[in-house]
């Protein structure tokens, strides 16, 4: 179960604000979460936030318009886990290549010693119109390389959108579908099923 709200603290500053929780069992897994970010420029901005809980992570983000096609990010994470500290560097680069059509490339660097360095480069391909969107990954990495596809369609004139994806990786085959539907001008309900070769089924409402 999840809740947040959004504040918009001035112009330029905008704070996130939410709280998390998890059970499994008879275990449950708290988590409080602070988003904050700083417009820097009509063409970037900063991103601070804060996860306390059963993990702890603090991340300071970037992000730049280099070019009318083309963006970066850039961020660092720091998270801290049954006493040890984990630093995470991330970064991506977007490319136009159509009006609706952007490719995506991302680094992803996580060291919490010499037995558990972690490192993956990912690739996608992304269109997106009024009516539909669909996503295309694939991640190379020694530890977890996956591919997946998701697959989003508009219905405009009944606020209403059909959602499925599938997933292929160490873990096995997972496949997921689901509707969202806006119900007033400020409320939206979500509700998705995913089948997992190795996890069983999730239900997910939001």
């Amino acid at each position: 179960m999840q809740q947040t709200i959004n504040i918009q603290m001035t112009e330029k500053d905008q704070l996130n604000v939410g709280a998390k929780l998890e059970t499994s069992g008879n275990y449950g897994a708290p988590q409080l979460m602070f988003d904050y970010r700083r417009s820097m420029a009509a063409d970037s901005f900063l991103e601070l936030d804060y996860r306390l809980g059963a993990v702890n992570k603090f991340g300071v983000g970037m992000f730049k318009r280099l070019t009318n096609r083309c963006n970066a990010r850039l961020k660092g994470i720091f998270r801290y886990k049954y006493g040890s500290l984990t630093p995470i560097l991330v970064a991506s680069l977007d490319y136009q290549l159509d009006s609706n059509l952007i490719g995506r490339l991302e680094f992803k660097n996580e060291i919490s010693d010499r037995e558990n360095a972690f490192s993956s480069m990912c690739s996608s391909l992304i269109y997106q119109s009024n009516d539909y969107f669909v996503s295309l990954r694939f991640q190379l990495s020694p530890q977890n390389p996956f591919a997946d596809l998701m697959m989003e369609k508009h219905f405009s004139s009944y606020d209403f959108r059909l959602k499925s994806s599938v997933n292929l990786s160490y873990m096995g085959l997972t496949l997921s579908y689901g509707v969202e539907k806006q119900v007033s001008k400020l409320s939206k309900v979500t509700t998705s099923i995913a089948l997992s070769s190795q996890m069983g089924v999730f239900l997910n409402i939001e």
